[in-house]
Parts: C-alpha cells; sequence; structure tokens
C-alpha cells in the first residue's frame, strides 16, 4: 500500500478504526485465534495424543496426562470424553491440579469420583515446593493467579501448597507425561521450570501452556521457554485449530503477549501433530516454510 492509499485510508476512516483494522489483520496474520477451547487447538492436541495412544505410539502401557490449573474442569471434561469405552479409560491416568479450595471441590463433585483414572490433587504446581498466596477473584473464577500485578487488589487472597511436577512425579513414581497441559494465569514459565528436570530426561512428550499479558507481571518471556530447551530434543509450536506451528528459532516480534496456546513438543512426538515450520523473515514477518 503506497503512502498515499495509507494517508487516505488513515483520513476517510479515523485513527481509531484504522488501528483496529490494522491490528485485527496483524493478529490474523500471526495465527492468533480466540481463547475458545474448541477452536484453538487445544482439541487438536487432545485428539492427537489420544489417537496416538490408540495406534501404540505412545511409551508406556498407560496413557498419562496432567491438567495444571484445572479451575472447573473444562479442559479434563473434555479429555474424558473421548475416552467413552470404559476399558480405555482404566488404562489412563488423569492427574488434576487445583488449589482453590473452593474451585477443587466443584470440579471433583463435577468431574466425580467414581472412576480411578481421575486423580484430584488440591496443590499448584510451581517451580519450587512450599506454600504460596493464590488470589481469587471470585468463586471458580478462570483467572485466580498467583502473580498479583495484574489483578485489582480487592481480590481474597487463600494460601496454598505448590510443589514441582518433578518431585510430584518422584514422589507419585510417574515414569513418563505423554501430556502436561498448563494453564496457570502468567504462572507457566514457574511451572515449566519445575519440569526442566523432566524435559531432560525426556519424561514428557507434550508440554501444553498458556501465553497472554500476565507473563509480564511474571517477567516472564517466550525468549526464556527457548532458552530452557536449546539443548533438549524439544521444538516449540503454537497451537492453531487444525495443525501446530512449529518456531525454527526464537525472534522478537514473538513477545507481543497476545493470548495463545503454545507447546513444548519432543521430537519423537512431532508425527502425531499436522504441522508447519514458521520463521520471521527480514521484514520481521511471519512466514510459513513450503512442505
Amino acid at each position: 500500500m503506497t503512502h498515499f492509499f495509507k494517508e487516505l485510508l488513515f483520513a476517510l476512516i479515523g485513527r481509531r478504526a484504522t488501528y483496529r483494522i490494522g491490528r485485527a489483520l496483524y493478529q490474523k496474520a500471526r495465527g492468533v485465534v480466540a481463547n475458545d477451547m474448541v477452536s484453538n487447538g487445544e482439541m487438536l492436541v487432545q485428539n492427537c495424543v489420544v489417537d496416538a495412544w490408540k495406534r501404540g505410539d505412545l511409551s508406556g502401557q498407560r496413557l498419562v496426562v496432567f491438567d495444571v490449573g484445572a479451575n472447573v474442569g473444562d479442559w479434563s471434561s473434555a479429555f474424558v470424553s473421548q475416552l467413552t469405552d470404559s476399558q480405555k479409560l482404566d488404562a489412563v491416568d488423569l492427574y488434576i491440579f487445583e488449589p482453590v479450595p473452593s474451585t477443587f471441590e466443584f470440579l471433583r463433585n463435577r468431574l466425580g469420583n467414581q472412576h480411578p483414572a481421575l486423580h484430584y490433587e488440591q496443590v499448584a504446581l510451581s517451580s519450587d515446593n512450599g506454600e504460596s498466596v493464590i488470589y481469587v477473584n471470585a468463586p471458580n473464577a478462570g483467572t485466580n493467579s498467583l502473580n498479583a500485578g495484574s489483578l485489582r487488589g480487592d481480590e481474597e487472597q487463600i494460601a496454598i501448597i505448590r510443589t514441582t511436577a518433578t518431585d510430584f512425579c518422584r514422589t507419585h513414581k510417574i515414569q513418563k507425561v505423554h501430556l502436561l497441559k498448563c494453564d496457570t494465569e502468567g504462572h507457566d514459565m514457574e511451572v515449566i521450570r519445575g519440569t526442566l528436570p523432566l524435559l531432560a530426561d525426556e519424561k514428557i512428550s507434550i508440554l501444553q501452556f498458556e501465553y497472554n499479558y500476565r507473563w509480564i507481571y511474571a517477567r516472564n518471556f517466550l525468549r526464556d521457554v527457548f532458552i530452557s530447551i536449546e539443548k533438549l530434543p524439544y521444538k516449540l509450536a503454537m497451537l492453531q485449530p487444525n495443525e501446530l506451528l512449529i518456531f525454527s528459532e526464537w525472534h522478537p516480534e514473538i513477545e507481543k503477549f497476545f493470548e495463545a496456546n503454545y507447546a513444548l513438543v519432543h521430537v519423537d512426538a512431532l508425527d502425531w501433530f499436522p504441522t508447519k515450520l514458521v520463521f520471521f523473515d527480514h521484514y520481521n514477518t511471519l512466514c510459513v516454510e513450503r512442505q
């Protein structure tokens, strides 16, 4: 678009509309999708992992899944619904982590206590062990957070227990986690740090996490994730409705804090998913490599 047409567009519709249109187009080109579990790639990951397990592509006889920051259990409920065959569910261990007491009781009542595949854990996963305070906006709110910076200041403070995924697996004698989903309202990088010994030992196949503006208040970046895995056999991917976009390397343009779900994918698990390789060119434009 020439300078003339840019100025004409600006004059015709004004700064605000121009900004909104430009931002919408920019987000579309970057692959930013609505935060809806059905269409943002989360169900794609669930489906692909379950399909790989059914084909016998996973190591171990049992499918082991972590739902970290389960809140009211939407993600876990969707996962369980894929395993309608009770015999299949008998070969699954789903560990459901939710530290807020009232929310924990809600999701346990919702999902039930009748099946041994479901393991409820009233604890927060983090980068170390100890006690913390979680800031609660409202009962069962999806924005409860361990980070106070992004909140209003009138939240209820509740004491909780935190541990690392590594120590949890050691204590519970878990040898492999095939899918770890993390949605902890800006605390995700701390959860990842708590998994680093597991990642180094290649004991996690997929680690899915949410990234958004709350990472700013936690003073974390996607670059921290890249650095954490630079010598490990994992790739960083951004979830899309029908595929995973695999980044070749970190680039400053990535750090826009638009809400999206990403995943660390072990190289042996890449074949479970439809994927495309992406990179940023010298114009700082996101490009998709031809398949």
